[in-house]
């Protein structure tokens, strides 16, 4: 990925990977060959050291020089290795310092969203039934009779799959007193809420009837349930960018979460 980039033909040629194993001593002697300023040469070493060369590339990656190519009639931008001038190891770091306190500080504003909207789900189905996040006929029908072609399941039974082996595994002292006490039962939606990650959470809401999509919504003052589904589709991506301790800062998001319509979008722009 941080490799200069080859075009051929108007595509990206991949070479054999050859570059040896270097120490961090060797490693901040490269990165000084390339221009990138290194005023303390034993901290660098050390963060090397500590971080991790690759771990530390993507953030002094925008500071490397590139030059626009052209082939077959389209135009390429092609990273050389050598950094632009006045790029220093600290500011590289200090933005690896930064994206750092990014990732703690979002991550306890998505356990908040997290919580919270689980507890909405609770709320609003369990008062059809204590089951409803096992019944397809509280959802929506292309998440509980929508058959997936290659797995031969609906969406929503792939997703009992998991729920189920959730409860299964579970060491919660909640999980292992309702096994024992209610060994025929599943677990109430209220209970089984506890047990969902970031992604169940996200799935289940996309598979929920609009009009139950459009209640929760409403109560975040979002114009519509399908936008907020889109939200934390997206919100799931970052969540699992901070924690597997991935960078944040400066990278593209995998799902693009859509912009609120009409009025509501207008007030918060």
């Amino acid at each position: 990925m941080y490799g200069a980039v080859f075009v051929f033909y108007g595509k990206f040629l991949m070479s054999t990977y050859l570059k040896p194993y270097l120490p961090p001593a060797q490693q901040v002697a490269l990165l000084q060959s390339r221009g990138m300023v290194i005023t303390d040469q034993v901290k660098a070493e050390e963060c090397l050291s500590r971080i991790g060369y690759y771990r530390l590339s993507a953030y002094w990656y925008p500071f490397r020089e590139s030059q626009l190519v052209m082939q077959a009639g389209h135009q390429f931008e092609v990273v050389g290795d050598n950094f632009k001038a006045g790029t220093t190891f600290s500011s590289c770091l200090e933005l690896y310092v930064f994206d750092k306190k990014l990732r703690m500080l979002v991550m306890d504003g998505l356990e908040r969203i997290e919580v919270a909207v689980r507890t909405d789900i609770a709320l609003l189905l369990g008062q059809h039934d204590r089951n409803a996040h096992r019944l397809g006929t509280l959802l929506h029908g292309n998440f509980a009779k929508k058959v997936n072609v290659n797995t031969g399941l609906t969406g929503h039974q792939k997703w009992l799959d998991k729920q189920d082996s959730l409860f299964r595994d579970s060491k919660e002292e909640f999980v292992k007193h309702f096994k024992s006490r209610y060994p025929q039962s599943h677990l109430p939606i209220w209970m089984a809420v506890e047990l969902w990650d970031f992604g169940m959470l996200s799935h289940f809401f996309g598979g929920m009837k609009v009009a139950d999509k459009d209640q929760i919504a409403a109560l975040y003052q979002v114009t519509d349930g399908q936008t907020l589904e889109s939200w934390l589709r997206s919100l799931n991506v970052i969540r699992n960018i901070c924690a597997h301790h991935s960078r944040l800062w400066n990278k593209p998001l995998a799902i693009t979460p859509k912009w609120p319509k009409g009025a509501a979008a207008r007030q918060t722009g």
